[in-house]
């Protein structure tokens, strides 16, 4: 971490204005938003809750046990462990983040039988978000939900449906090839998307974490998700950024599913006494900038930055920022999708196999109509 000059820091962040309420000596901490969002996470993980009770009980008494165990290790040998703990933890959710946005992208596809996958990906190309928006990705308020299943036929393509007395039918070709679609989506390679990095520079040569003074203070609201089932089963909305994808996925798995970015914000300012400085939003509402900056409520307290970083193992670099992340979700689903395209045997049309609810309406209708105009010529011809 470092200490730089207001001019750098609007040298880095040209979108972030000099404010003279701050004095420019001020440190702050520059930090990812997505790495610090998925860091507070990893606190509330399972492995770091249980070694955090095991510390405060140590740190209270002496050993409890004369056999060697892990409440017979020093306290700072268990805080050793914890700063080790912490990041594979995070790095372990980054991972998932990304696994969970591929599947969302690719759960674009779903309800596309064979033959519309292949031109969709020969036309507009095989990443999803370059694709015409469909119907059934989501609702118009959560990034997460999805289409009732009933309503899922009704995604994707059109072609093999038909529409009779207000009620949607499919052939069983196009069922069938709807299904084995789905199918073969759930089959993804797992890919270790991030890895922990130790060195001390950036990848870009910059110097990362602590900055000067920042402007004021923008509360920024994020789109929360509710309580569903499995993630991979989510298509992605096009209405929403990938960036809110990702804060709607974090605020679900967050205690009792809390809002990500307002727990975040709440957490730095009471426990920290610090405040967050977050990068403007272009006209879709994207973050400009990935990173953010944190300031202490008094200019004085320095450690208090020192403390959080120690607390949130935030590491020198991060390789965890949100558009790496969302860049190797779609490359993921990208490749999937042009290897899988070229797995599609040609399709050969076979029109015995073909429903035709409309067809055979009109030739039962006829078969009536012919069958009664007879009965009415032999009624007519036996009257003489």
């Amino acid at each position: 971490m470092s200490l730089t000059t207001m001019a750098e820091a609007n040298t880095i962040h040209p979108h972030l204005p000099e404010t003279p309420s701050h004095d420019c000596n001020e440190p702050a901490l520059r930090v990812s938003r997505t790495y610090l969002a998925h860091a507070l996470l990893a606190q509330h993980s399972p492995e770091l809750r249980t070694l955090d009770q095991v510390i405060t009980i140590r740190s209270r008494r002496a050993p409890i046990t004369a056999r060697p165990s892990i409440f017979s290790l020093p306290v700072e040998i268990l805080l050793a462990i914890r700063a080790q703990l912490h990041p594979m933890v995070t790095s372990a959710l980054l991972n998932d983040s990304a696994h969970g946005l591929t599947a969302a992208l690719l759960g674009r596809t779903r309800g596309f039988c064979a033959e519309c996958l292949k031109y969709n990906v020969h036309v507009f190309g095989s990443d999803v978000l370059a694709w015409p928006d469909h119907a059934g990705a989501g609702t118009e308020t959560d990034p997460l939900s999805m289409a009732p299943a009933a309503d899922e036929k009704k995604a994707g393509c059109l072609c093999g449906v038909w529409e009779m007395d207000g009620k949607v039918v499919e052939t069983s070709w196009r069922r069938e090839e709807r299904e084995r679609e789905r199918e073969s989506v759930k089959a993804l390679v797992s890919t270790d998307f991030f890895s922990l990095s130790s060195s001390e520079t950036a990848e870009d040569g910059r110097d990362s974490s602590l900055k000067p003074c920042a402007p004021e203070e923008r509360q920024i609201e994020h789109p929360h998700g509710s309580p569903a089932s499995d993630l991979n089963d989510f298509a992605f909305d096009t209405a929403y950024s990938p960036q809110a994808w990702l804060d709607a996925h974090l605020s679900r798995m967050m205690p009792h599913q809390k809002p990500i970015w307002p727990t975040v914000t709440d957490i730095v300012s009471n426990e920290f006494g610090c405040s967050m400085i977050c990068p403007d939003q272009d006209a879709k509402g994207n973050m400009v900038s990935d990173d953010i900056l944190i300031i202490p409520t008094d200019p004085h307290h320095q450690f208090a930055l020192m403390r959080l970083a120690r607390e949130f193992s935030l590491p020198m670099t991060y390789s965890g920022t949100g558009p790496q992340l969302i860049a190797a979700a779609r490359s993921t689903a990208a490749t999937y999708l042009a290897e899988r395209v070229k797995c599609i045997p040609p399709r050969t049309k076979d029109m015995v196999s073909f429903e035709q609810p409309k067809a055979g309406m009109a030739r039962k209708l006829g078969m009536a109509v012919g069958f009664g105009v007879c009965a009415w010529v032999v009624l007519g011809l036996g009257a003489f």
